[in-house]
């Protein structure tokens, strides 16, 4: 487990306990909990490098979906006025044309990306996300994973 896993965004007392106590100290450390995520996002875009997928491995998939469904969560009681239990289905009716304009739902795209293509290289993820998207505990994590998956597309350049 690591640093960033132990901080609950949703509990100011986690930010304190670690010595981040103005507003724009935390803002800061969020900031680079993004940048984080981008960097491994950029880290595995490329060629696949065996030795990254390798130390992604170690990675705290339930961080990673937690933020991403939290995100998902704000984006559907305040962008979208919705429920948070509402199907993939009834929210994408919902969206509006400025509904992905927003930077922590861009932020959310990254994390799904991230734990999509952790599962590509990895048959364990992979296995955790499809138990996760059968399992009505995790209902909030399979809404927020098909969501995303739904409004993702591949596009896939070959070279000759």
């Amino acid at each position: 487990m690591d640093f960033l896993t132990l901080v609950d965004k949703e509990k100011s007392v986690d930010y304190h306990k670690r010595g981040f106590v103005e507003k724009e100290e935390m803002m800061s450390f969020d900031n680079a909990t993004t940048k984080s995520t981008k960097l491994l996002n950029a880290l595995l875009e490329g060629n696949a490098d065996p030795e990254i997928i390798e130390e992604m491995n170690h990675l705290e998939l339930d961080f990673l979906i937690k933020n991403l469904v939290d995100i998902y969560k704000k984006m559907l009681m305040f962008e979208l006025k919705l429920p948070i239990d509402s199907k993939p289905e009834t929210v994408i009716a919902k969206l509006k044309a400025d509904s992905f304009d927003d930077e922590k739902i861009i932020e959310s795209f990254d994390l799904y990306i991230l734990i999509a293509t952790l599962a590509d290289h990895n048959r364990e993820v992979q296995e955790q996300i499809e138990a996760r998207l059968q399992d009505h505990k995790h209902s909030q994590e399979a809404n927020a994973i098909t969501f995303m998956a739904m409004c993702t597309g591949n596009i896939e350049i070959k070279f000759h």
